[in-house]
């Protein structure tokens, strides 16, 4: 009987084993993106929302790359909780030089 369990006990976790391998090889890697990562994006399908924050958080993007490979990376964005103020406060503008600011920055 007790050997019996055992074929049991061992059968069962064989099959939970197998069910997490496959679990772990479906999700995809996800790459940190730094300054230096050369991208070759054919096609984005997914980004991630931003919050609606003052502050840098992190980001994801899902793309596609012109071999067919799916690649997620992870990076580092401005919320978009920001008034203008707040943007020129990040930039180190002061209220004097803001027009400096305005001729240096892209607009949205």
């Amino acid at each position: 009987m007790k050997t019996l369990l055992a074929l049991v006990l061992v059968g069962v976790s064989s099959f939970a084993l197998a069910d997490e391998v496959k679990t772990a090889a479906a999700q995809p890697v996800v790459e940190q993106y730094d300054y230096s990562t050369n991208l070759d994006i054919a096609r984005v399908i997914s980004l991630s929302t931003l919050p609606n924050v003052c502050e840098v958080v992190p980001a994801t993007m899902t793309y596609e790359d012109h071999q067919g490979q799916r690649h997620t990376i992870e990076y580092r964005a401005m919320g978009d909780g920001c008034s203008q103020a707040d943007h020129y406060r990040s930039l180190g503008c002061c209220s004097r030089a803001r027009s400096a600011c305005l001729r240096s920055t892209p607009q949205r």
